[in-house]
């Protein structure tokens, strides 16, 4: 063995210019090759043997690794059998590499070093070298970069004298890990060379692996825009090349950039679909990057306890795989949740010992990332000088590696601590300088904007900081509107809550009417509002099997007493969090359904909403749009000709009224007037005469008349409130206005454009009985022959076993629904206050739950939901409402008319016979409710059943009251 050996010599020239078109066009040379292996001689086995590699290399290039497999395995045991000991190794090589692929497990290193040395004993220094090329790749994987760097310059000399294929890939490799140790300088020029030594030999695959490669340089320079383009690039090659693990890692990396630009709905989407294909392939170190991708995504939309898990479960994952830069990562990621929770103690912890690791493996850039972590602790605690020098020591070395973005975080975070302590001059100059290289991240770049504008209402400039202010809050709103989930966008509202508190305080004070009702409605409502406005895919049939586990699971803890979901509140939170997660998965693992339109970026507009309500109402209206800011109620008064704005204190006296006009245990006590009855007060409905004076500025009042139309736009706990009730003068709201709810004016407005093609049919659902679920309704019967009596066009009717979840979700399907104008449940409706995800319609056989509700395909004027509670709402910050009335605005539905609380069998028919004999003659629900609530005041006094607050105020119309 003392001659140095080369297979090549002995490659059949067919084969060798198979072997190199593979390099170039896999797929083709597949096709070559499967051609030769039938056409080459198969009586001579070394000639046979040749053929079976040859395929199995170009089915490896190609990434059919299983096929490969089989081929490599027989050329490999021909050549053992002929004494051709090199072609055999070099077969070893190639079915070490098919291991790879599929297997996934440590010590691959070890494993191309042992060949390595075996192709050294049979002096072939060029094979040697590729080897030890592959054990490189696998410790910088493993993010042992130094040991991977020695390995590199050991072979250099072996690489040099070999082909520019060789040499091309070395460069590459060499280029990976100088990114791994932050020196990009060197890592862009290492890249450069190989992508020229690739382009010229025509090595396709070779040049889009080294584009991956630029993409991820840039990345990590978080350099977003120059990054996209480069993977877009990389996975347009892959495409046409049919490389469908590659295709995974472009799609798990473009995931990782969508979330750094605050793209969470084009990462979840990019991430779960990587995160399926590696799933299949048994991948656990690239599973473990998507598990890390999703922590990511969950982290910058405050979802702590979903971060935290998934970094678990991407850390025990590298340590399994001995990736000790991934685990480094996920640890690290851990620990910035662990400050958020208040887990100070353990976040220190882990930053120490995480630091003297990076130390070891000398990732500077990671090193500075723990740098800044450590800063925002000591921030946290209070200690100012720690913070300060901590960060500006990140900063230098974040310069030093050339990572201006992340020098302009920790300026960012410096001008955020400056500020808080006075320094409003060198805060300015901090966060000015930072502005730019963090324009391309959202979640940073609204923090930027916030802190210029409190930086210039400090220095007395108005309407500078007014400016900041909103730009500020449209970047909140952007990232808000990504996610169709009111936990999520209330999560990511939560961070900038201060923010839009600290809008609306400076505008107000300005008395700037226009500025609070613009940032009040672009941050109202925003779920809904892009639900409206795009179309929700089908459950994946993936997820088809564990959501109707988890929905049964739902319908099961939901029933029973109070007392029996109490004893099961634990597992029912477990449960929701569960269903939660899948929902949001299945929404955005697949293809966006054609028509679905990308978020809305267009400012609130003020004249186009009051052109529209002049549309509808003529002159005759006025809209009420309610803003919470601190202690201070804030009502924006629009009319066709002004907008105002009133504001009283939001005190313990106010907070007290609406708990008692709208909370369960106050009802009684409220709605019969007890405290007029037991002379507690000297004129009767005291506290709802006080609430409305409270609530009602004096110009709305003054407007008011039995045919002016009042639209109200609630905030927090006023969503709660039975508005008709509100007592003034001698008389209730009812019988002074045509009272309507809207979510946001936006939305209203939204829904009043809405083109609908009236059909004038209508579905008519009611369930008497439900088994051992729910006491029964002996009288629904009745009420949907009643209905159908006043109904003036045809009416299906779907009673008690016809009445079951599947028949609702069937005519769904297949388009049934939308061509009713009008559909009426009569059944019962559940929300559960703070597990709004688990309200729903409970029909005969299951519960219909709120997500499919408002999946449901309706095209409907109107849906009137004669259900206890189906008005019921549970208020998440930033205006986000769950409940049932909600889901059917996003299902389709222009109006909804549903009650806040339960009221007795006589009460509800009574109510529903006279609402749908007015709806008959108005054709507009707003002006039937209205004189449904008077003649149910009008009656004999006697005739309490009907005639109390209690049993006629539950009802509101939200949205459009138009039947057309």
């Amino acid at each position: 063995m003392g001659t140095t050996m080369s297979v090549d010599a002995a490659v059949p020239s067919a084969c060798r210019r198979i072997q190199a078109l593979a390099e170039r066009d896999p797929r083709r040379a597949v096709s070559v090759a499967r051609r030769a292996l039938h056409t080459l001689a198969t009586d001579d086995p070394l000639m046979h043997a040749w053929a079976q590699y040859t395929l199995g290399w170009a089915l490896l290039c190609w990434e059919r690794f299983t096929m490969a497999l089989p081929h490599l395995e027989e050329a490999q045991a021909l050549f053992a059998r002929q004494g051709a000991d090199l072609p055999a190794l070099r077969c070893r090589h190639a079915l070490l590499l098919v291991e790879l692929w599929l297997v996934d497990r440590p010590g691959f290193d070890a494993a191309f070093a042992e060949l390595a040395r075996e192709f050294e004993r049979w002096n072939a220094p060029a094979d040697a070298a590729r080897a030890r090329l592959d054990q490189a790749r696998q410790l910088l994987v493993l993010g042992q970069t130094n040991d991977a760097d020695a390995v590199l310059d050991q072979i250099e000399s072996a690489i040099t004298a070999g082909g520019a294929l060789d040499r091309a890939r070395w460069l590459r490799t060499k280029g990976i890990a100088a990114n791994q140790h932050g020196d990009y300088a060197r890592a862009a020029a290492l890249l450069a060379q190989a992508e020229q030594l690739f382009t010229a030999g025509r090595y396709l695959p070779d040049l889009a692996r080294c584009w991956f490669e630029q993409a991820r340089l840039s990345q990590r320079q978080e350099q977003f825009d120059a990054a996209l383009e480069i993977y877009q690039r990389t996975e347009a090659g892959y495409r046409r090349l049919d490389m469908p693990l590659r295709l995974a890692f472009c799609m798990k990396n473009i995931g990782l950039l969508f979330a750094r630009r605050g793209r969470y709905d084009d990462a979840l989407r990019a991430t779960l679909t990587a995160l399926q294909h590696f799933e299949m392939l048994d991948r656990s170190s690239d599973v473990a990057d998507c598990q890390l991708n999703l922590g990511n995504i969950y982290f910058y939309t405050a979802q702590w306890e979903a971060a935290v898990a998934c970094y678990s479960r991407a850390e025990a994952l590298y340590t399994e795989r001995g990736m000790v830069g991934g685990s480094l990562m996920a640890r690290r990621n851990q620990a910035m949740v662990y400050r958020l929770q208040g887990r100070r103690d353990e976040a220190f912890a882990l930053l120490d010992t995480l630091e003297a690791q990076a130390r070891r493996l000398g990732a500077q850039a990671e090193l500075a990332e723990i740098w800044t972590e450590q800063a925002r602790l000591w921030e946290a605690d209070g200690q100012t000088a720690q913070a300060l020098a901590l960060y500006q020591q990140a900063h230098d070395l974040f310069q030093q590696i050339g990572n201006a973005a992340a020098a302009a975080e920790c300026a960012l975070e410096q001008g955020w601590l400056l500020l808080r302590s006075g320094e409003v001059a060198a805060a300015a100059a901090l966060l000015h300088g930072a502005a730019p290289a963090l324009e391309a991240q959202p979640h940073h770049g609204w923090r930027v904007a916030y802190g210029l504008a409190r930086c210039a209402e400090a220095q007395g400039q108005v309407a500078t900081a007014l400016e900041h202010y909103r730009a500020a809050l449209t970047t909140v709103a952007e990232l808000r509107d990504r996610l169709a989930s009111e936990e999520v966008s209330s999560r990511v509202y939560q961070q900038a809550a201060q923010l839009h508190t600290d809008a609306l305080r400076l505008a107000a004070a300005c008395g700037d009417a226009a500025t609070v009702l613009a940032i009040g409605e672009g941050q109202r409502a925003l779920v809904l509002r892009r639900m409206l406005t795009s179309h929700l895919t089908d459950l994946p049939s993936a997820y088809q099997s564990e959501h109707e586990r988890l929905r049964n699971a739902l319908s099961q803890l939901v029933s029973g007493t109070a007392a029996e979901r109490a004893a099961h509140a634990s597992e029912l939170d477990v449960t929701l969090a569960a269903y939660s997660e899948l929902l949001l998965h299945a929404r955005y693992s697949a293809v966006p359904a054609e028509g679905t339109t990308t978020p809305s970026e267009q400012p609130f507009d003020v004249a186009q909403v009051r052109a529209a309500l002049q549309s509808a109402y003529q002159d005759d209206w006025t809209a009420l749009v309610y803003s919470i800011c601190d202690d201070t109620l804030l009502m924006s008064m629009i009319t066709a000709d002004a907008v105002a704005l009133a504001q009283t204190p939001y005190d313990a006296r106010l907070r007290r009224l609406i708990e008692r006009a709208s909370l369960a245990e106050y009802r009684q006590y409220t709605y019969r007037d007890m405290p007029y009855v037991l002379g507690q007060t000297d004129e009767p409905w005291a506290g709802l005469r006080a609430l409305a004076e409270r609530l009602l500025p004096a110009p709305v009042r003054i407007r008011l008349h039995p045919n002016h139309r009042l639209l109200i736009v609630p905030a927090g706990p006023l969503h709660a409130l039975p508005w008709a009730t509100l007592r003034l003068e001698n008389g209730w709201l009812t019988e002074h206005a045509i009272v309507q709810l809207a979510p946001s004016l936006t939305i209203w407005q939204v829904l009043a454009n809405q083109p609908s093609m009236a059909s004038g049919n209508a579905l008519l659902v009611g369930c008497s009985a439900f088994g051992e679920r729910v006491r029964a309704l002996p009288a629904v019967a009745d009420e949907l022959a009643a209905v159908a009596t006043h109904w003036p066009g045809h009416s299906t009717r779907l009673l008690d076993q016809a009445a079951t979840r599947a028949a609702i979700l069937e005519r769904s399907a297949s388009g049934e629904l939308s061509g009713y104008d009008l559909l009426h449940f009569a059944t019962h409706g559940q929300l559960l206050p703070t597990r709004g995800l688990a309200a729903h319609l409970k029909l005969w056989d299951s519960d219909l739950l709120l997500a499919e509700v408002a999946s449901l395909k309706l095209d409907a004027q109107l849906v009137s939901l004669s259900a206890c509670e189906s008005a019921a709402a549970d208020t998440l910050p930033g205006e986000e409402v769950v409940s049932l009335s909600w889901a059917c605005l996003a299902a389709g539905a222009r109006g909804v008319l549903a009650s806040l609380w339960p009221i007795g069998d006589a009460a509800s028919s009574q109510f529903m016979g006279g609402f749908y004999a007015a709806l008959n003659e108005q054709r507009d629900a707003g002006l039937a409710l209205a004189q449904t609530q008077r003649a149910l005041l009008a009656m004999d006094t006697s005739n309490q059943a009907v005639s109390e607050p209690q049993n006629w105020g539950s009802f509101v119309l939200t949205g459009i009251g138009s039947l057309g």
